[in-house]
């Protein structure tokens, strides 16, 4: 079995990230259809994505074997809500690992760049989007 990689995401890679995100809300949709993407979705969250990463509020990590990108997961500092002490919060988001790369850590891996990404730019606490009835995600933010 080939080994995997782990980095963060460029430009170039944002096709491939997007076609990840759209797989994830396909399962999800499966499951909830609130996650049902509308039409050209895909771009306004391509464009949304980009925007973050370009302005270094956020980043997306990537899983890559053989040149193939199977995995991604997006870690941001959204702007603050004056609500909670706890400031600046970070957020997880939008992780997903390709089916036939399941169960062999990828999404440890990602979730432990996207953590020490929100570390050091100071995030006091995170917030993670995490649907319900996916025991596997389930299990990992348990751990």
């Amino acid at each position: 079995m080939p080994d995997i990689t782990y980095r963060q995401a460029q430009n170039r890679d944002m096709a491939f990230v997007i076609e990840l995100w759209e797989a994830m809300n396909k399962e999800l949709a499966a499951i909830q259809q609130r996650y049902a993407v509308s039409k050209g979705g895909e771009l306004v969250w391509g464009q949304w994505a980009g925007k973050v990463v370009d302005r270094k509020e956020g980043q997306i990590f990537i899983a890559e074997t053989n040149n193939e990108v199977v995995g991604c997961i997006m870690a941001w500092l959204p702007k603050d809500n004056p609500i909670y002490a706890a400031r600046p919060r970070g957020r997880i988001s939008d992780i997903y690992v390709k089916p036939e790369h399941r169960g062999k850590g990828v999404a440890t891996e990602m979730v432990k760049l996207a953590l020490g990404f929100l570390e050091e730019k100071g995030a006091v606490a995170v917030e993670v989007n995490a649907p319900k009835g996916i025991d596997a995600l389930a299990r990992l933010w348990e751990k």
